[in-house]
């Protein structure tokens, strides 16, 4: 790396910084607000509400890690044109493209280690945060516990209302269907499971009569359901969280180990979604990076962030839409996701080429 390449580094880092602290305390002080209907003056107090903010930080850093590379790089070169930098290292033989080429470059370098910085953090963060919040508020601990979830093996579909533990449950229906559909309901208030059988306690079952109604069976010696597969492994149970605190090489495992037995598509999306989301900061630099290299005042310099802001939004509306008209299709969780990335860096050659063409 030589002096031109350092410098430019150093300034785009020192401009990720401090978008990233300004972003951060915007969207720290919106959470504060907004955990402020759940401020009851007793356990969950005001000091509460900002400990819990503090662990939603490096969720946060997620979220806006592209932004805040987006709105530093426009404005690093909108602050080297200002000083006339960057048009001193032009006249040291370096062509507009090259320098667009380095920006682009360090950009995703700081993109994709935000990403890696933040992907190792805020799972866990998270959880932990959660678990603070609802031990202040209700002063208990809730860690751990999941609700309403559904499963399916062989013939068999599976409603959890609420896991207490690894292996103990409340509220348990078991959907039984044949070639003409449901066929039996099999429901309990409590269940264990142990390996792969799921013991029943106090069971109740209701069939299907001729006249296609359920009605209750009284007698049933049923108290355990044995499993065709290992789906319901302790290992399982992560899958229904929020995939929110869900990690990277978690969701890789997951998509493996699941993929056989019931639809991941949720997964697939959610692991693509995090691929794609390092590299799309490549086409949201190269549409905004042109405005930025034009020579201007300061006092144009909003304008140029603005307009990179809106490029950022409009990205992740575009990629909302396709996802919600994908959904509709039924098509593959990855080429949903590419789309947008594709259209955008055909945005992006179109700016481009103007651009160089025009200097």
């Amino acid at each position: 790396m030589n002096i031109i390449d350092k410098y430019i580094f150093k300034v785009l880092l020192k401009n990720i910084i401090v978008t990233a602290l300004t972003l951060v305390l915007i969207l720290g002080l919106f959470k504060v607000l907004d955990e402020n209907s759940n401020i009851n003056g007793l356990n969950y107090t005001f000091g509460s509400a900002l400990i819990f903010t503090l662990f939603q930080i490096p969720y946060f850093l997620a979220q806006i890690g592209n932004i805040t590379v987006l709105i530093a790089s426009i404005l690093t070169v909108s602050y080297l044109n200002l000083n006339k930098e960057l048009l001193i290292i032009q006249t040291g033989y370096i062509s507009l493209k090259s320098l667009l080429k380095k920006i682009v470059k360090y950009g995703f370098i700081l993109a994709a280690f935000i990403f890696v910085l933040t992907e190792l953090l805020y799972p866990k963060m998270l959880s932990i945060g959660n678990e603070y919040k609802n031990h202040q508020l209700h002063g208990q601990n809730t860690l751990g516990k999941e609700s309403n979830i559904w499963l399916k093996d062989a013939n068999k579909i599976f409603f959890f209302r609420e896991k207490v533990s690894q292996d103990n449950f409340f509220g348990i229906f078991v959907f039984e269907t044949s070639n003409q559909g449901l066929s039996k309901v099999l429901s309990s208030e409590t269940a264990v499971i142990d390996n792969n059988t799921i013991n029943l306690q106090n069971p109740l079952i209701s069939k299907i009569n001729e006249k296609e109604r359920l009605i209750k069976v009284d007698n049933t010696s049923l108290q355990n359901i044995e499993l065709n597969s290992d789906l319901f492994s302790k290992e399982f149970w992560k899958i229904s969280q929020d995939l929110n605190y869900v990690y990277f090489h978690d969701l890789i495992k997951r998509i493996f180990t699941f993929k056989s037995n019931m639809n991941t598509n949720a997964l697939s999306s959610e692991l693509y979604g995090r691929i794609l989301k390092i590299f799309s900061i490549i086409p949201m630099l190269l549409i905004s990076l042109p405005l930025a290299f034009d020579y201007s005042r300061s006092r144009e310099i909003h304008t140029k962030v603005f307009f990179g802001i809106m490029v950022g939004i409009s990205f992740h509306l575009f990629s909302k839409m396709t996802n919600v008209i994908s959904a509709k299709l039924d098509s593959p969780p990855f080429l949903n996701l590419l789309v947008p990335m594709v259209i955008f860096l055909i945005i992006a050659y179109v700016f481009l080429k103007n651009k160089l063409e025009n200097d």
